[in-house]
């Protein structure tokens, strides 16, 4: 008897104000679930449009003024946590079909983020067109890597890490990393490995979350600080 006017009161509370009261059991099992607001979709693709002009504008000349300290310090983590010497960011140039640094936080970074790369050789490229990621350990005995840089900064690579990167719905640029033979380093004579990988890896997906909503939030005129 008792069990039936709870129930029936549980009833009335569903109906006057929308939701169930759960036991502890049902809310540690609950999902977020958002779905799509119809009233928006007619704005979707006005919004990509949008979306890949503003992309667009990330350049070489524009990455200090558009880049924040947490996107920095989450390339630096990951290069730090995948155990290279230094690490690149690389952002596809369209107009000259290369690739350009935009950030380094290697000793000669300065020198880095005046380098760039030709779409059509080198192992960083290759990653760019083929969108899958790339590790190499002893990578100066691979004939497909392209030398050019080592030769610019002074120091020859002896193993890399690259990862796509993707923001606004594309891969816009390659997230890389080295270790590089210098005298008498502990560091160059050990290889990457899986976990490497993955730290890089993370490092991609989390920096395409934070452009995406950088960009978003700037296009509607929701930007924070």
């Amino acid at each position: 008897m008792e069990s039936q006017r709870v129930l029936k009161i549980e009833k009335q509370v569903v109906k006057e104000i929308g939701f169930r009261i759960l036991d502890k059991q049902s809310q540690s099992n609950m999902r977020f679930t958002l779905l799509p607001d119809p009233r928006y979709r007619k704005h979707f693709s006005s919004l990509l449009d949008r979306l890949d002009k503003a992309a667009k504008l990330i350049t070489r000349e524009t990455f200090n003024d558009f880049a924040d300290d947490l996107m920095t310090t989450v390339l630096e983590d990951s290069f730090n946590a995948a155990g290279a010497d230094e690490g690149t960011l690389w952002l596809v140039n369209s107009s000259k079909r290369e690739l350009d640094a935009v950030f380094n936080n290697g000793p000669a970074a300065k020198k880095m983020r005046e380098i760039s790369q030709t779409l059509d050789r080198g192992l960083i490229s290759m990653v760019f067109s083929t969108g899958q990621p790339f590790c190499e350990n002893s990578i100066e005995q691979n004939p497909e890597h392209d030398k050019a840089v080592d030769s610019q900064i002074g120091l020859p690579t002896t193993a890399m890490i690259a990862v796509p990167f993707y923001f606004a719905q594309q891969c816009r640029g390659i997230i890389s990393c080295v270790r590089l033979n210098k005298p008498g380093s502990v560091s160059s004579r050990r290889g990457f490995d899986m976990e490497s990988m993955r730290e890089v890896n993370r490092a991609s997906s989390l920096l395409t979350r934070l452009f995406d909503f950088k960009l978003i939030s700037r296009i509607i005129g929701f930007d924070h600080n």
